[in-house]
C-alpha cells in the first residue's frame, strides 16, 4: 500500500510542476503487459484527459526479443519525460525494466491500484493555475448591457471548492441561458483592463426567468457544476463567437403589469382546468419578462337554502408576487362545494364590485397596466328578479352591467379576458372577454396572453444578469 501512496504523491508533484502545453509519461507493468500513460496540461493550464498506449504482446524471457521490442516499439513512444514506473507484477522481465531504466533515473513503485486511478486522483486534487470566472451581463442605468466577470474560484483552489452567488436569469429563447466559465489570459496585445478570455467550460439550459441562489462547485480542473437551478445544464454546442453575437445591446426596463384573476369556484367538474390555465397564464406573463403583480378574487353562487351557508366573493390576494398567487391557486385544487349549491348562477357581479372597490380611490396602474381575466362558466345573479331566466337575484342587488360599465369608464386602459367552459351562459362573457375570449379546455395560453398585452416579444439574454 505504501507504493500506491508514493506513486500518487509523485504524480501530484510532477503535475504541480508541469507547465502549460507540456506533458510527461508514466509506465505501468501489469500481468497484461506494458501501458504507457501520457499526462498533459493544455495551453489554458487545465490537465487533459490522460492518454495511454497498451502493449500486450511483450516477449516473456528472450533477452534479444525484449531488446528488439524495447528499441523498436517501446522507446520511440516514451516521450521526453518518463517520471516513474509502477508495477503490479513483481516478476516482470527484469531485462526489459533494466533497459527502460538505463540512463533514466526514475523511481519504481510496487502498486496494487491501477495507475490510471492514481493519475485521475492526481488530476482531481490538482490546484488551479489561474482563477475561474463566470461570464455575466451588467445592465447599465440607460439599459445597455455590458459583459462582466464574476469570480468563482481563486488561483490554487482545489477540487471541492464552492462559491455561492445570486444570479438573475432573464427571459431567453430556446437556446437557453449560458453559464460560461472563463480564465483571463494577459496575452500579447491584451491590456490589463481588457484581458483575453479563454473558455474552460460552457454549459446552458432553458432556465425559467427569476432570481436564483446558485452554488458553483469545482469538481476537478476544467469541470464546474452549478447547483440551485431548476434545470440541469448541458454542454453548449455553439461557438463562443456565435453566443456573443446573440447579446442584445440594451435591455429595456421590465414593463409592469397587474393581472387580476376572477376565478369561479362553483362545482368540482371544471375548477382544476380553470386553475391550471390561470397558472399557465401567470407563467407566460412571467416568461415574457413583465414586472408582474397578481391578484386573485374567488366567487361562487349565492346561497338559496338556509342550510347552505353564504360564501361571499373573496379577495384571496391583491397585487402580490406571482409565486404567492400560484400557491394560493394551488390551495383551491380539490375544493368540495356544498351539496345543495345553487347551480344556475355565480357571483360575477359581486366579484366585479370587489375589483372596482379595490381600484377606486387609487391609480389602477400603480401596480402595472391592469388586466382582468375571468375564468368561469355560470352567468351572474341579476340585480332584481328576472322573469325570463328565473335566476335568483343578487342579495345585495348588484348589477354586473353597472359594475362593468363603471370599470370601463373609470379605467379605459383596463383589458378584459375571459376563459370560459363550453356552454358558458349569458352575454356577460362577451363583455368580460372583450379583448380576448377562449374556451378553457382548448385555449392557446401564449396567444391569449399576447392579446391581453401580457406577453412581449422575448429579447433573448444569453448570460445571467448580475
Amino acid at each position: 500500500m505504501r507504493g500506491d501512496e508514493l506513486a500518487l504523491e509523485a504524480l501530484s508533484a510532477e503535475l504541480a510542476q508541469l507547465a502549460n502545453g507540456a506533458s510527461f509519461t508514466a509506465a505501468e507493468f501489469t500481468v497484461h503487459g506494458v501501458t504507457l500513460w501520457t499526462v498533459a496540461r493544455d495551453d489554458k493550464g487545465t490537465p487533459e484527459r490522460p492518454r495511454y498506449m497498451e502493449f500486450a504482446d511483450v516477449p516473456e524471457t528472450d533477452p534479444a526479443a525484449l531488446a528488439d521490442f524495447y528499441a523498436k516499439r517501446l522507446a520511440p513512444r516514451l516521450g521526453r519525460r518518463l517520471v516513474l514506473v509502477a508495477r503490479s507484477r513483481a516478476d516482470y522481465p527484469a531485462h526489459l525494466l533494466a533497459l527502460l531504466l538505463d540512463k533514466r533515473h526514475v523511481p519504481v513503485y510496487e502498486c496494487q491500484t491501477p495507475l490510471k486511478d492514481h493519475i485521475r486522483g492526481a488530476i482531481t486534487v490538482s490546484p488551479l493555475r489561474v482563477g475561474y470566472e463566470l461570464v455575466v451581463l451588467r445592465r447599465e442605468e440607460d439599459g445597455h448591457l455590458a459583459p462582466d466577470l464574476r469570480q468563482l474560484f481563486p488561483q490554487d483552489a482545489y477540487s471541492g471548492y464552492s462559491t455561492d452567488l445570486t444570479v438573475q436569469c432573464a427571459p431567453t429563447d430556446d437556446r437557453g441561458t449560458v453559464f460560461a466559465v472563463m480564465i483571463r489570459e494577459h496575452a500579447a496585445g491584451a491590456t490589463p483592463a481588457s484581458p483575453r478570455l479563454r473558455p474552460i467550460e460552457i454549459q446552458s439550459a432553458k432556465v425559467p426567468p427569476g432570481e436564483y441562489a446558485v452554488s458553483a462547485q469545482l469538481i476537478r480542473p476544467g469541470h464546474v457544476v452549478f447547483h440551485g437551478l431548476p434545470v440541469q445544464l448541458v454542454r453548449e454546442s455553439r461557438t463562443w463567437r456565435e453566443i456573443m453575437q446573440t447579446v442584445p445591446k440594451r435591455l429595456p426596463a421590465p414593463r409592469p403589469a397587474h393581472l387580476v384573476c376572477m376565478l369561479e369556484v362553483s362545482g368540482p367538474e371544471h375548477l382544476e382546468h380553470r386553475i391550471e390555465r390561470l397558472e399557465e397564464l401567470i407563467g407566460e406573463a412571467e416568461a415574457s419578462g413583465l414586472q408582474l403583480k397578481v391578484s386573485l378574487v374567488t366567487y361562487g353562487p349565492h346561497s338559496v337554502e338556509r342550510a347552505v351557508p353564504e360564501e361571499p366573493a373573496t379577495v384571496v390576494a391583491w397585487a402580490t408576487r406571482s409565486d404567492l398567487a400560484v400557491r394560493k391557486l394551488g390551495e383551491l385544487k380539490g375544493r368540495v362545494p356544498a351539496e345543495n349549491e345553487y347551480p344556475r348562477a355565480a357571483q360575477v357581479e359581486c366579484a366585479l364590485r370587489l375589483v372596482a372597490g379595490r381600484f377606486t380611490g387609487r391609480d389602477p396602474g400603480r401596480d402595472g397596466k391592469p388586466v382582468l381575466v375571468t375564468a368561469g362558466t355560470r352567468p351572474p345573479h341579476p340585480d332584481r328578479v328576472d322573469i325570463h331566466t328565473e335566476i335568483i337575484p343578487c342579495r345585495d342587488r348588484v348589477s354586473w352591467q353597472k359594475m362593468f360599465s363603471s370599470l370601463c369608464e373609470t379605467f379605459p386602459d383596463l383589458k378584459f379576458g375571459a376563459l370560459c367552459n363550453a356552454g358558458a351562459v349569458g352575454n356577460v362573457w362577451s363583455s368580460l372577454g372583450r379583448d380576448a375570449i377562449e374556451e378553457v379546455e382548448v385555449v392557446d395560453v401564449s396567444a391569449f396572453a399576447a392579446k391581453l398585452g401580457l406577453r412581449d416579444p422575448v429579447r433573448a439574454v444569453p448570460f445571467p444578469l448580475i
